[in-house]
């Protein structure tokens, strides 16, 4: 392509300001070394000096033509650019080595293919020059469009700014690529030195570096195993003024005959209590050694090791002889066989009980007779690697006689563990077994009283454990010596988790001596003792009846004490509430009596008054209908009294309490006047009881009663109905005032009453019905939070049973 005249279309300010520019990028990129930063700031000036559009710049790298870097062109772009077809310019440039102005892309200057008019639609001009240097092509700088829509195609102008600029950054990427290779070079070589060091310090031997003079050039950290200088101090140091003791290594020893041989040595070095070996390698530089590098390894334990195998060896040679010597004269047979039963060895002691010399037996299926079925069995267990102990065989002699020997069988081992062998130690028995067989003849008599004793204590073992009581036994320390089933079963432990324990650990979770302990007093007098005490076992609050007595051996020293608990937590209950019987029966007795003495004067009262009533005026006939009125609720009273006491016969039937308790909820609700909610939990199972409704129905009006006049105006009472247990469970919760502690304990007294205005026989005829219902009735209070009744009565199916 002709080059014109360039400089007629430029004035004078913009031929200026481009030169000025390519100046202030020459300036710019002599500082720059980031070969990234480099190409980023090579586009940027290029496009603004040029007004192109577009500029890409490509480099070798491995003989491929990459694209590098990049502006003003759209990324969808650079993906045609980095094709085939968008690298045939490039390639055309940096194989000719000329700059390529293409003015206009539909018109392709000659030797260009026609496939590239497909860069008009990117590109109307594109200007392509080389980055080299000397002769070398390292790349391209691609220029496309000028910005000004009026002439948008290069100018030979614009190539030559363009290769003036490419000088530029031809200089600055190779010097940028120069300096990108030594920093690498740099991180690679301090890599390696950091690597080295690591090694040189890591090694556990010490390690020192001595130059043929004998100065020492390095050391590592474990140098100070072997020096009492520190070991930055030791280098430049002389060798030999350092180690120069007869109790100290002597590393240029090891470093001389290296130097003089050129070959890695070996010196050994030994004080009283420490060992060293210390071993010399060559370095060399051009042939010729020019350091040695010595490995100072502690050998202290290796060699304490090799000189304990020494000794072990020595034990073991002794230890040979020594079992040489018992075997020969062991009082019993020794012999060893293969795993095919033939003799390998044969002591005395096996020709004295069996007759046959060493020679006769070795060699020979031992116990010199064919094997039988059990001979053979025997030998399967040892093979599987069992020791057979006590085995009784009969056994032949030389002479003929038929001995009894008892026999321990073993296998024998090689040092892969494999059997390859097996050990027999044989006794004579022959005279023992006699000795026995006389003894079972004379002492069967002895044997069947034997029998009988141990008959007699299995017998005891079982009363002892069949015992529904606590039993256990303590020695004069407190330790539980043994224990019978109860005790296991309120402990929750087995036998010998409790057995060896501190009695008051086990029974009270202490870690001292119960201060109700009844072992202690025994200890001190001798003598048995009884008394009752609440929550003996600290998980529980049950009443416990102690009983204990001394052990005392044949010469009067006590031994320990025998302990026998029993929970009368019922038996308690039970004497209480007949204790209560009782007083409610004399309490009916003379109520009853009273009741019957004052019915009678009480009617003609009340008759009297209600006539005074009719006949008198005011104020006095309203005193006379007060009489009549205080008369009524004496007459009432009396009424209750007496049906308190009589024991009406109950008419038993099956009752249904869903639909009876459901009642009772709506008539309440119903009379209930105050400002209190009335909830209720009721099962959806039908449950049934056993029982008289009517009193059913009276005794549990009276506790609802009693929980709807606990509550001052305003409350919540829940009536809970359900089956647990094979029982039929009734609960009444209020939110009333509760009670105090010692009211619950008269709550089903007759006549006890906290209301101002009530009769205390509520309750107590409610307690009796329940309890003529095989059931039961607690109370749980705390005062100022409310009261909970539990009433329990068996079910129908129970009751039937």
């Amino acid at each position: 392509m002709e080059v014109k005249d360039y400089i007629a279309p430029y004035n004078a300010d913009k031929l200026l300001q481009r030169f000025t520019s390519i100046f202030e990028y020459a300036k710019a990129v002599t500082s720059i070394l980031d070969l990234d930063e480099l190409l980023l700031k090579t586009t940027s000036v290029i496009t603004k000096i040029t007004g192109s559009k577009g500029c890409l710049i490509r480099l070798y790298e491995d003989g491929q033509l990459n694209i590098k870097e990049y502006k003003g062109i759209p990324e969808g772009l650079i993906n045609i650019l980095e094709n085939k077809t968008g690298r045939i310019i490039p390639e055309y440039v940096t194989r000719s080595g000329y700059s390529l102005l293409i003015e206009n892309t539909s018109k392709l200057p000659d030797g260009l293919p026609e496939q590239l008019k497909v860069m008009r639609l990117m590109s109307r001009s594109i200007l392509c020059v080389p980055l080299k240097k000397d002769s070398t092509v390292m790349g391209t700088i691609e220029l496309f469009d000028k910005e000004d829509s009026a002439s948008p195609s290069f100018t030979s102008s614009d190539i030559l700014t363009a290769e003036g600029l490419a000088v530029l950054a031809s200089l600055s990427i190779d010097k940028s690529r120069i300096y990108q290779k030594e920093k690498e070079q740099e991180e690679i070589a301090l890599r390696a030195k950091t690597k080295l060091e690591a090694v040189f310090n890591s090694v556990t031997a010490a390690i020192i570096t001595i130059d043929r003079d004998f100065i020492i050039t390095s050391v590592n950290s474990h140098m100070n195993n072997w020096s009492n200088i520190p070991p930055d101090k030791l280098i430049g140091r002389s060798c030999n003024d350092v180690f120069s003791g007869s109790d100290t290594i002597s590393p240029q020893e090891a470093a001389r005959m290296t130097f003089e041989t050129g070959q890695i040595n070996s010196v050994t070095f030994a004080d009283t209590d420490r060992y060293a070996e210390l071993t010399s390698y060559p370095i060399l530089e051009h042939g010729e050694i020019i350091e040695c590098i010595v490995l100072v390894r502690d050998i202290t334990e290796r060699f304490l090791r090799e000189k304990k195998i020494v000794m072990l060896y020595n034990q073991v040679s002794e230890s040979k002889e020594r079992l040489e010597s018992i075997v020969h004269d062991s009082a019993d047979a020794i012999i060893t066989t293969n795993v095919d039963g033939v003799i390998t060895s044969w002591n005395m002691s096996a020709e004295r009980i069996y007759g046959f010399s060493h020679d006769e037996a070795v060699g020979h299926i031992f116990p010199l007779a064919p094997y039988t079925e059990s001979d053979r069995n025997l030998v399967k267990h040892l093979l599987d690697g069992e020791t057979l102990k006590d085995i009784e065989v009969l056994s032949k002699r030389k002479d003929g006689d038929i001995i009894t020997t008892s026999l321990t069988m073993s296998p024998m081992r090689n040092t892969i563990r494999e059997i390859n062998g097996i050990s027999i130690i044989a006794r004579d028995i022959t005279r023992r077994k006699k000795i026995e067989h006389e003894l079972v003849k004379s002492n069967l008599e002895s044997a069947r009283l034997y029998e009988k004793m141990r008959l007699a204590e299995q017998e005891l073992k079982n009363i002892f454990e069949s015992i529904s009581d606590l039993v256990y036994i303590i020695d004069c320390d407190y330790n539980i010596l043994k224990v019978n089933k109860a005790v296991c079963d309120l402990i929750g432990l087995p036998m010998q988790e409790i057995v060896g324990k501190k009695c008051h650990e086990v029974f009270h979770n202490i870690g001292t001596i119960w201060e109700k302990c009844l072992h202690r007093k025994t200890i001190e007098n001798k003598k048995s003792y009884i008394c009752e005490v609440d929550s003996f076992y600290y998980k529980g609050n049950d009443t416990y009846g102690m009983s204990n007595s001394p052990i005392i051996d044949t010469q009067g020293n006590i031994l320990g004490t025998v302990n026998i608990v029993r929970n009368t937590t019922e038996l308690k209950k039970l004497t209480a509430q007949l204790a209560s019987f009782e007083k409610m029966a004399m309490l009916g007795e003379v109520a009853a009596g009273m009741a019957h003495s004052i019915r009678n004067p009480l009617v003609s009262i009340g008759g009297f008054a209600k006539r005074l009533a009719q006949k008198l005026d005011p104020p006095y006939s309203e005193y006379a209908g007060i009489i009549q009125t205080e008369a009524g609720r004496l007459e009432d009273l009396l009424k209750k009294t007496i049906g308190f006491v009589q024991s009406a016969k109950a008419s038993m039937s099956a009752v249904d309490l869903n639909t009876l308790i459901v009642t009772l909820i709506h008539m309440t609700t119903i009379n209930n006047s105050a400002d209190i909610i009335i909830e209720e939990e009721i099962s959806k199972e039908l449950i049934e009881i056993i029982g008289d409704a009517g009193r059913l129905k009276d005794a549990f009006s009276n506790i609802i009663k009693n929980a709807v006049q606990s509550i001052d105006k305003k409350g919540r009472i829940v009536i809970r109905l359900y089956s647990k247990d094979g029982f039929a469970v009734i609960e009444v919760e209020d939110s009333g005032i509760g009670l105090k502690k010692e009211a619950l304990k008269h709550i089903f007294d007759p006549f006890y009453t906290t209301k101002p205005e009530g009769t205390g026989l509520g309750l107590a005829i409610a307690h009796k019905i329940i309890m003529q219902h095989s059931g039961s009735i607690d109370v749980s209070s705390i005062h100022g939070s409310g009261t909970i009744f539990t009433i329990k009565i068996p079910l129908k199916e129970v009751s039937e049973q």
